[in-house]
């Protein structure tokens, strides 16, 4: 398996449920994260 492989290996989505939950978790954690941050930056200003 070379690096690109790796980097791009979303078999583990398709075939683990609870994966795919974290994975979706995570993504919508730090995606909520970053535009709060965005909004307090410009209300602040």
């Amino acid at each position: 398996m070379n690096r690109q492989s790796w980097l791009l290996n979303l078999s583990l989505l398709k075939t683990h449920p609870a994966f795919r939950a974290v994975f979706i978790a995570r993504f919508i954690s730090i995606l909520s994260l970053g535009l709060l941050g965005v909004a307090f930056r410009s209300r602040s200003r």
